[in-house]
């Protein structure tokens, strides 16, 4: 018991930093943004200055302030995005670890009477279980006959040799990640936008015309720094992606050490067990499974050695 409680803490621990990186790319594009945006303020105000615009160089602070007085609705809309990204990344991990717990519940449905049950909803683990238990009830039915490794060894002979990442999640990960990404960038780009139509109007109330090309440099400077701000975005959103590809990297890990001992099993080594990595999702329902492979080893080696282990429904090897 003690086992499974630091198992738990170390899953736990991987979800919160996986939610944790989610929240702190979006909170860093925002403060990308406001640093830009206060640049490019900075510059405005100098360019004024190098000019002779402005009429008292107390108005210098007081168009800053002006400049970044926005609406109290954005407030609450910035940490409602940063909040969106923590929700995406528990709905993320939970669909993750849901797998092996229906990958845990199919094993001891099929080790009540070694009859492979209904399975669905296991991602990248749903072909190995089901493979796993058509051979397992043909071996019960044929024995260890030609006939019968012929198939086993074709079966298995398509099962994964290496990790693989199951793509309709990270496709999946990616649309929810682009949704919120196009709502909070047009957040912090409101921003920009607001603070950079606010500099002009202030420049227009708060200067001195000298007949120079003032609108001129505002324009070409804030088409210039909005490029650069949408750049920002778009690199925060590709990073957004790839943490989620990343993490996955530790589901399709520990997936494919189950596939590759559940092989080995099938192949004859009856000793083979699932053992996974900490912090890896399902570590602790592996701990189930294992118990019915022992189970299963036992019920083979009676059936090699006496007789066929009591079955009230095997379906044949297709």
């Amino acid at each position: 018991m003690p086992n499974i409680r630091i198992i738990v803490r170390e899953r736990i621990q991987a979800n919160v930093r996986f939610a944790c990186a989610l929240g702190l790319w979006a909170i860093a594009a925002l403060v990308g943004i406001l640093v830009l945006t206060a640049y490019t303020v900075r510059l405005d105000i100098a360019f004024m200055e190098a000019n002779h615009m402005l009429r008292s160089d107390d108005l210098r602070g007081a168009i800053f302030l002006q400049a970044f007085n926005l609406d109290t609705w954005l407030y609450f809309a910035y940490p409602i995005g940063i909040i969106g990204n923590f929700v995406i990344a528990v709905l993320f991990f939970r669909s993750q670890d849901r797998y092996f717990a229906r990958f845990r519940a199919a094993f001891e449905s099929f080790g009540v009477s070694w009859i492979r049950p209904e399975i669905s909803g296991l991602g990248m683990l749903e072909a190995y279980a089901k493979d796993f238990m058509m051979l397992t009830q043909g071996g019960f039915l044929a024995g260890n006959t030609k006939e019968y490794k012929e198939v086993r060894d074709r079966i298995l002979a398509k099962w994964a040799d290496t990790p693989r990442i199951y793509w309709r999640d990270q496709v999946r990960f990616a649309l929810l990640s682009g949704v919120l990404a196009c709502y909070f960038s047009s957040l912090c780009m409101m921003i920009f936008w607001h603070v950079n139509e606010r500099i002009y109007d202030l420049s227009r109330v708060l200067t001195v015309p000298n007949g120079g090309d003032a609108p001129q440099f505002f324009s070409t400077q804030m088409n210039l720094a909005e490029t650069l701000g949408w750049t920002i975005i778009l690199i925060v959103t590709a990073l957004s992606i790839l943490t989620g590809i990343s993490f996955s990297n530790t589901t399709s890990n520990a997936a494919y050490a189950c596939g590759r001992q559940l092989k080995r099993f099938l192949e004859g080594d009856r000793s083979a067990r699932i053992t996974l990595r900490y912090g890896d999702p399902g570590r602790e329902d592996m701990l189930k499974v294992n118990e019915i492979l022992a189970k299963l080893e036992a019920e083979i080696k009676q059936a090699e050695g006496a007789r066929k282990p009591e079955v009230r429904s095997i379906s044949r090897v297709e």
